[in-house]
């Protein structure tokens, strides 16, 4: 399993569901694949369900240790409620996922990846605003086109090779 790709659970509906899936990153798009099924015999399932986090409403993500360190999770934080408006897992914008302690360090290591990334590109961003509030009216910033904010930024090929290698570049 790559870096990209980590399993996660959490309990729903204040402990009588559990939700099971994948916090993935691919292609620049952050998106949590997951079902959730009844705590008390674990029988009643729901679909599979896939929810996409845009990058521009992703306010933080955290690795967290847990308590004494026995239980790692992951905490992603956004901007706009309805980025999290399909998960039966949110609290007051945060979404928390516990992640096992196998994958402890490929969690630790995605989470620094993406809060670098979600950095980048709101600095890229802020920096097309800059362009545009400083041209000279009736004249378009080159580096700068119309439209919508500059796209999320691509998983960097150097953080998917193997441990132990080093990578290009």
């Amino acid at each position: 399993m790559t870096m990209d790709c980590i399993p996660f659970s959490s309990d729903a509906f204040g402990g009588w569901g559990e939700t099971h899936g994948l916090l993935r990153f691919e292609g620049g798009t952050l998106s949590l694949q997951f079902e959730t099924r009844d705590a008390l015999f674990g029988v009643m399932r729901s679909a599979p369900k896939t929810v996409e986090i845009p990058f521009d409403k992703l306010a933080g993500i955290r690795f967290s240790h847990g308590w004494f360190w026995m239980f790692p999770h992951i905490e992603i934080r956004v901007s706009d409620i309805q980025a999290f408006a399909d998960l039966p897992i949110v609290d007051k914008g945060t979404l928390t996922l516990g992640v096992a302690w196998r994958d402890r360090r490929n969690a630790r290591e995605l989470a620094q990846m993406l809060d670098s990334l979600r950095a980048e590109f709101r600095y890229r961003r802020l920096q097309a605003d800059i362009e545009r509030m400083t041209a000279p009216a009736g004249v378009a910033p080159s580096s700068v086109a119309d439209g919508p904010p500059p796209a999320p930024p691509q998983s960097p090929a150097r953080l998917r090779a193997v441990p132990g290698q080093v990578a290009d570049g």
